[in-house]
């Protein structure tokens, strides 16, 4: 695509083409129409007066003098041919003069009557026409002449639009100078560079004004940027802050869990322990319900355990990254539903698991979804006979 500055150079220099060839086509038709009629008027002129000097010879049809003035006449440097008619349309003499070798045949023919009372002008008797004179004028010195003019005004004109073409060269980069470079400026603004601003010219006030525009619109692009970085550089160190508190917090709630679990644990191991005891040493002293209460006991502080290390497990997965992977579900699935089995033998519940089930996930994260899912399924069948628990997928629109 063509620049501004190009487009308005060739803009101006075909308007100015287009203008000097109109003006030139004019002024030669308007040199043209002069000059032939000029010619014309001298033609006539010309002839009239070879009219009134051959009213006596033709009136007396005297050839000799007829050639004599047709010679003299013929010394007209565009005059070819000079002919003398009778009244009746008969040729008293005819004289003419060969056209030169390199001339054109285009000629202009005059016709003029000449009459009796010519000789005295002062008479009132009715005029007699006695003959007809007739002349031919050659066009080639004008068709010269109009060359000549037509090849000067195409020199003027070429030296004219030459001008015209260097004095709108200059003023064109007068003009258009500071229009590129507020163009350059503003590219290199769109660059990000915002530190850059446009020279404000003092000649045009259209331009000065744009530039102080774009000026005001880079100050302005310019203190959002710094906001921008002053904001970004404080929220950076608001998340630099949050992130040590968290791992601070991090770091506490680990050390508590573990200190949890510790403290947990023992006394866990001790119900367990003088469960085990109780029921050992004392076991024909207790009735059937009191085996159940101690077995039940014990089946809780174990079930406790199993609650602390899993807390503590989600607690150190939670801080680790995702591992995102491809994982068999179903597998993972199966390997929970044993785990469950060994631990709720008095539970009478079926278990469906549909096969080749994957997706792209973490493998610890997920493991302890599903087995948080299995668990409390598990926990919400205990009280039915017969369960069944099935693991699987659903299609619904296609997906």
């Amino acid at each position: 695509m063509l620049s501004i500055r190009v487009r308005i150079l060739v803009s101006f220099i075909i308007t100015a083409v287009v203008m000097m060839a109109i003006m030139g086509v004019a002024h030669y038709r308007n040199v043209r129409w002069f000059m032939l009629d000029s010619f014309n008027n001298a033609a006539r002129t010309y002839t009239s007066q070879i009219a009134k000097q051959a009213i006596s010879p033709m009136f007396a049809e005297d050839i000799e003098q007829l050639q004599q003035l047709a010679s003299q006449s013929l010394l007209i440097p565009s005059l070819t041919t000079v002919n003398f008619l009778n009244r009746e349309g008969g040729q008293i003499h005819i004289s003419t003069r060969a056209a030169p070798a390199n001339s054109n045949k285009d000629e202009t023919e005059v016709r003029e009557m000449v009459f009796l009372t010519d000789l005295n002008p002062d008479t009132e008797r009715p005029a007699e026409l006695i003959g007809v004179v007739e002349t031919k004028f050659s066009l080639a010195e004008l068709n010269r002449k109009l060359a000549n003019v037509r090849s000067s005004l195409l020199i003027a004109e070429t030296i004219l639009i030459i001008i015209f073409v260097l004095l709108m060269f200059f003023l064109e980069r007068w003009v258009s100078h500071p229009l590129i470079n507020l163009t350059t400026n503003v590219q290199t603004l769109a660059e990000g560079d915002l530190s850059v601003r446009v020279a404000v010219p003092v000649s045009a006030s259209e331009i000065t004004t744009l530039c102080n525009a774009v000026n005001q619109m880079a100050d302005a692009l310019e203190q959002r940027s710094l906001q921008l970085e002053r904001l970004n550089a404080e929220l950076e160190q608001r998340v630099s802050e949050r992130t040590a508190q968290l791992e601070t917090a991090n770091k506490e709630l680990e050390a508590f869990s573990y200190s949890v679990s510790h403290d947990l644990r023992a006394p866990l191991r001790g119900i367990d322990g003088w469960s085990l005891a109780l029921q050992e040493d004392y076991q024909d002293r207790l009735d059937e319900d009191g085996h159940k209460f101690i077995e039940r006991v014990r089946s809780e502080a174990q079930r406790m355990g199993i609650l602390i290390d899993g807390l503590l497990k989600l607690s150190r997965v939670s801080r680790s990254p995702l591992q995102l992977q491809v994982v068999d579900l179903s597998a993972i699935a199966s390997s929970i539903i044993m785990r469950l089995r060994s631990t709720n033998l008095d539970q009478h519940v079926e278990f469906n698991v549909e096969p080749e089930l994957t997706t792209n996930a973490d493998p610890e994260l997920i493991e302890v979804v599903l087995a948080n899912l299995f668990e409390n399924a598990l926990k919400f069948s205990r009280f039915k006979a017969e369960s069944r628990i099935s693991f699987g997928r659903s299609i619904n629109d296609g997906r």
